[in-house]
C-alpha cells in the first residue's frame, strides 16, 4: 500500500449520512471589538504627541496603557484565534500606519467582544513617530514591514507560531518564519516573549514503524512483518482462534457452533470490497478473520459474538525508546456484515490495556475510515514515550447505541432502517493498512540566530488559512501569492482596470493543501481551486487572504458513497474590483465534497457573502452583493458598519456552542489611505448560527 494516505483525517465518530449545506443566519451585528491595556490606539489620541501620555511614545519611549478601559481594537488586524465557547485566546498583527509592526496576544471571556492586553513581542524597531509631523505624513520615522499574519500551530505537545516575513525581498518569497512558543500562565507567548535569538528548531519525525503490506506474499499470516521499522515492532492478531459456544443463528435456531481457528491473511483489496476512487486501497492489506470451524453447523468465518468485548483483533507493538510525541495512525476497512464497533487500547507494561480515543463506527454497510490518528501526546498520555513495551490494540466493542436483545451485544455494519443490528455471528471481517507509529527524537536544537528557522515546501506562502483538524501528518490549507505574476495569462484574464486602491494588480492567489510531520518541511499536495487566478469577473473569486477557519460539521458521504469528515471554511475573497491581491472584498463560506480537501463548493460567495465591503463603483456601474448574512460595509467612516466599508477580511469562526460560531474579523473604513487614520484597522464580532446543522 502508499505509504501516505490520500486525507488525513480524524477518527469518524458517527454514522455517516449525506448532509445538506450550512445556511448560516446572523444572531447579532458586526460590531466592533474593545481592548484594555496594551500599546497605543487610535481613540487614545495622535501617534506623535509628546505633550502627554496619550500618544505612541511619551519623551521617545512606547507608551503600554494600563487595564482600566476599553478603547476601540485600531490599528489591530490579522487575527488569528483558539479556544472554545466565550473563552479565547488572541494573537493579533498590530500595526500603525507607516510606524511599526508587531505580534499582541489578548485574552477574551465574552466571545471575542471585549478583550484584555496580554503581551506584545517580535517588534523590528522602536523608533517613535517625529513629534514635529503633526499630520503624521511622514513615511521615514518608522517601519511597518515586519512579521505578519500570525498563525498556531499545535502538535506533539508544543505550540508553533508561523508568520509571514514582511520585509522588501522577502515578502511571498521566502517560506514562513517559525517560532516555538513555550507559554506560561497568563503569558501565551512565553516569559521569554519571543527573543527572535532563540528560536526551537523542532526535530524530524520519524516514521518508526510501518505496516503497508505491499511486499508481503498475498497468503495466510497471522504475524505480518512491518514494512518500516526503526526499532522492534510486531503484529498479530488477536482472539480469533478459541473455544466459546454460541448459537449458529441470530434466533437461537440451527444448533450450535464452537468458534473458530485463525485465518487472517494478506489480500489483494479489489473493487468488490473497498473504495474504487482511492489506489491506496485498491492493493494489499491484511484482512483479519476466523477460519470456519467444519465440525459445528452453519459454520462461517466470521467473529465470535460469544467472545467477550475487547479480544478479538489485532495488536501491534512498537519499542518507543528514545523517542517521544508518539502518535499511532491507521485505516479501518469493514465488509457489510462485519463488527460495526472498533476501540483502540494501549499498553505500556505489555499486560494490562488502557482505552485510548474514541469509540470507531464503521459508514452504515462497511467501507474504509481512512487516517484515523491516536495523538498520544495531545491526549496529554506520556508514558507511552520512551518505552520498550509499548503497544496498541484494535479490537472488536459492544455497541452502546444497541438495546435490542442480547444486548450488551456486538452489531453489524449495515444498519436497518438507520438503526444497528444484532451481528450475525457467521460472516464478516476486518481489514487493515498504512499502521503507522510516528514520533520525534528526544533531543530538540535551539539555534542562535534572526529568522534562520523558515518553512520549506510551501510554494510562496503568504500565510496559513486553517489547520485540518486531528490530521496527522498535519495538514493546513495555505495561500500562495505570487507577486506580479499574471502577464503570462491571456489578455481577457488580466486585471485591466484601477481598482478602488487606484492601481493595476497582477499577483496570483491560490488556496493550496500541504501537509508535513515536523512543522518546518511541508509537502504541497495541490490546488484547492477555491480560487480562480484568471477570471476578471466582479464576482469571481480572484484573490484570498491568509488567515481563515475550518468549522468542523460531523461527516457526510461523496458521490460514490464513501464517508468523509465535512468541514465549512470561511475565509476573506478578493477581486479585480479591489485593484489589490489581500483578498478583502468579502468573507465566504465553501464546504468540501470530498475526503481530498481539494474539492470545494462555493455556499456563500462574493455574490452573496457573509460580509462584505461598501459597493463599488467603476465606470458608472455600482457593484453590490445580490444578498449578505451580516451586511455590507458602509462608504460613510462615521456610520454604523463604516469600520469595514473599505475592507473586510481574515474571518475566525470560533466554536461557541452546539449550532453557533462567533465569527471574528477584521477591516478598514472606506478611506483607509487617508491620513488622519480616524477609522483604521479594526476588529469586529459577531455571532452567526448553523441552523439545524449540529456543530461538534
Amino acid at each position: 500500500m502508499n505509504t501516505v494516505s490520500l486525507a488525513a483525517l480524524a477518527a469518524i465518530a458517527l454514522a455517516p449520512a449525506a448532509q445538506a449545506q450550512v445556511a448560516w443566519t446572523a444572531t447579532t451585528a458586526p460590531a466592533q471589538a474593545t481592548i484594555k491595556g496594551g500599546p497605543w490606539t487610535i481613540s487614545t489620541g495622535k501617534l506623535a504627541n509628546p505633550a502627554s501620555a496619550t500618544g505612541y511614545c511619551t519623551n521617545n519611549v512606547e507608551n503600554v496603557f494600563p487595564t482600566t478601559s476599553q478603547t476601540l481594537m485600531q490599528p489591530y488586524y490579522f487575527p488569528f484565534i483558539t479556544g472554545r465557547g466565550q473563552t479565547l485566546q488572541g494573537y493579533f498583527d498590530y500595526r500603525p500606519k507607516n510606524v511599526n509592526e508587531k505580534l499582541v496576544a489578548a485574552s477574551s471571556s465574552d466571545g471575542g467582544q471585549t478583550w484584555t492586553y496580554q503581551q506584545q513581542a517580535l517588534e523590528l524597531t522602536a523608533a517613535c513617530p517625529d513629534p514635529t509631523d503633526v499630520a503624521n505624513n511622514n513615511k521615514t520615522f518608522g517601519n511597518d514591514a515586519g512579521l505578519g499574519h500570525p498563525h498556531v500551530l499545535s502538535f506533539g505537545g508544543a505550540n508553533f507560531l508561523y508568520l509571514l516575513d514582511r520585509r522588501p525581498t522577502h515578502v511571498d518569497s521566502d517560506g514562513l518564519v517559525v517560532h516555538r512558543l513555550y507559554p506560561a500562565a497568563g503569558l501565551p507567548l512565553g516569559s521569554n516573549k519571543l527573543n527572535a535569538t532563540a528560536q526551537f528548531t523542532p526535530a524530524g519525525a520519524a516514521l518508526v514503524a510501518q505496516w503497508n503490506f505491499s511486499t508481503l506474499a498475498t497468503a495466510v499470516n497471522n504475524t505480518p512483518a512491518a514494512s518500516v521499522a526503526l526499532t522492534t515492532a510486531t503484529a498479530k492478531s488477536l482472539g480469533m482462534t478459541n473455544s466459546y459456544t454460541y448459537p449458529s443463528k441470530q434466533d437461537g435456531t440451527g444448533g450450535t457452533q464452537t468458534s473458530s481457528t485463525t485465518a487472517d491473511d494478506i489480500e489483494a483489496a479489489s473493487p468488490g470490497n473497498s473504495d474504487t476512487t482511492s489506489p491506496v486501497q485498491l492493493q494489499k492489506d491484511w484482512r483479519i478473520r476466523g477460519n470456519k470451524n467444519a465440525t459445528s453447523p452453519a459454520a462461517g468465518n466470521g467473529w465470535n459474538t460469544a467472545a467477550p468485548q475487547y479480544t478479538q483483533g489485532a495488536e501491534f507493538d512498537v519499542a518507543t525508546t528514545g523517542y517521544s510525541n508518539i502518535v499511532f495512525q491507521y485505516d479501518w476497512f469493514v465488509t457489510g456484515q462485519g463488527v460495526r464497533n472498533l476501540q483502540a487500547q494501549y499498553t505500556t507494561d505489555g499486560t494490562s490495556w488502557t482505552n485510548a480515543g474514541t469509540l470507531q463506527v464503521t459508514p452504515d454497510g462497511g467501507g474504509y475510515v481512512e487516517a484515523i490518528t491516536i495523538d498520544f501526546a495531545a491526549l496529554g498520555i506520556t508514558t507511552v514515550a520512551n518505552n520498550s513495551k509499548f503497544g496498541v490494540r484494535l479490537v472488536s466493542a459492544y455497541d452502546p447505541t444497541y438495546s435490542g436483545a442480547g444486548a450488551p451485544a456486538y452489531t453489524g455494519a449495515s444498519l436497518t432502517n438507520g438503526q444497528p443490528v444484532k451481528y450475525n455471528n457467521v460472516s464478516g471481517n476486518w481489514h487493515f493498512d498504512n499502521v503507522k507509529v510516528y514520533s520525534k527524537p528526544l533531543s530538540t536544537t535551539v539555534v542562535a540566530a534572526d529568522f534562520d528557522i523558515k518553512t520549506t515546501g510551501l510554494l510562496n506562502p503568504d500565510g496559513i488559512v486553517a489547520v485540518v483538524p486531528g490530521s496527522y501528518p498535519h495538514q493546513v490549507l495555505y495561500v500562495r501569492k505570487v507577486l506580479g505574476s499574471d502577464y503570462s495569462f491571456a489578455a481577457n484574464q488580466i486585471c485591466g482596470f484601477a481598482g478602488r486602491s487606484g492601481s493595476i494588480n497582477h499577483d496570483v492567489d491560490t488556496i493550496r493543501l500541504a501537509q508535513t510531520l515536523d512543522g518546518v518541511t511541508f509537502t504541497d499536495l495541490g490546488d484547492t481551486a477555491l480560487t480562480d487566478p484568471a477570471t476578471i469577473s466582479p464576482t469571481g473569486i480572484r484573490y484570498a487572504a491568509p488567515n481563515g477557519s475550518l468549522v468542523k460539521l460531523g461527516t457526510a458521504t461523496d458521490t460514490g458513497g464513501h464517508a468523509y469528515n465535512k468541514y465549512g471554511l470561511f475565509f476573506g475573497a478578493g477581486n479585480c474590483l479591489d485593484g489589490d491581491s489581500d483578498g478583502f472584498h468579502a468573507i465566504v463560506y465553501a464546504e468540501n465534497t470530498d475526503a481530498t480537501l481539494l474539492h470545494w463548493t462555493m455556499v456563500n460567495g462574493i455574490n452573496n457573502p457573509i460580509v462584505s465591503t461598501a459597493p463599488v463603483t467603476y465606470n458608472g456601474t455600482v457593484y453590490s452583493p445580490a444578498s449578505t448574512v451580516l451586511g455590507q460595509g458602509s462608504g460613510t467612516s462615521t456610520a454604523t458598519n463604516g469600520w469595514f466599508g473599505g475592507r473586510v477580511y481574515n474571518p475566525m469562526a470560533m466554536w461557541k456552542d452546539s449550532s453557533h460560531i462567533n465569527l471574528i474579523f477584521d477591516g478598514y473604513n472606506a478611506t483607509y489611505g487617508n491620513s488622519d487614520l480616524t477609522n483604521y484597522r479594526s476588529i469586529g464580532q459577531a455571532v452567526l448560527s448553523s441552523g439545524s446543522t449540529v456543530l461538534p
